[in-house]
């Protein structure tokens, strides 16, 4: 296969909806999975941070380091990136996701992290919460749920950084091509 098709068929294959066992979307996915308290173990791990240039969620943890700073989740899933920034110091840590069931595993996993007390869910769309200042502003493999909406989610997510905040971007997702490990696409914005 030349790079001409190889480039075309994976443009082809990004604009498809992703596809799970019994064509379930990623939130039916998310919500069939248990929630459960992180373990010690993973919380140790990201303490550590030893493999950050491996793994994206530990290149957030080690490079931003949570500790003392207000976070927003934005479009949060499972839930287990919100809760471990507060487990790894955050002062505050807001998400806002659509899925009332979301709401409900992820207010969960706060609960069994017992982080609950720094952990603030929205149910919602972004443009239209009031934003609440934060620190830094995260989206980890989500945007490509919205790409009609991109420009006026982006915006209204930026609304939410403090001066001086950050906005950080995780592009792609694990069951396509465009996620490709550390070296997937991250975006980073700083100031409002």
């Amino acid at each position: 296969m030349e790079l001409h098709d190889l480039t075309q068929s994976v443009k082809l294959l990004l604009r498809q909806p992703l596809v799970y066992s019994r064509e379930m979307d990623a939130t039916e996915v998310q919500l069939s999975q248990p929630v459960e308290r992180t373990p010690d173990s993973i919380m140790r791990r990201y303490q550590r941070n030893r493999h950050w240039r491996l793994y994206p969620k530990e290149y957030i943890y080690r490079n931003f380091p949570p500790a003392g700073r207000s976070w927003l989740d934005f479009g949060w899933g499972t839930g287990e990136i919100t809760t471990q920034l507060a487990a790894l110091g955050a002062s505050r840590v807001i998400g806002v996701d659509i899925d009332p069931g979301l709401i409900q595993s992820t207010g969960r996993r706060a609960e069994l992290d017992r982080v609950s007390g720094r952990v603030q869910l929205f149910c919602g769309d972004i443009a239209t919460i009031e934003p609440q200042p934060v620190d830094v502003a995260l989206c980890f493999a989500v945007l490509h749920h919205v790409p009609d909406r991109l420009g006026e989610t982006v915006t209204a997510i930026r609304r939410w950084l403090n001066p001086g905040g950050l906005h950080l971007c995780r592009a792609g997702h694990p069951g396509t091509l465009a996620w490709t490990g550390f070296h997937g696409t991250w975006a980073f914005h700083q100031g409002r």
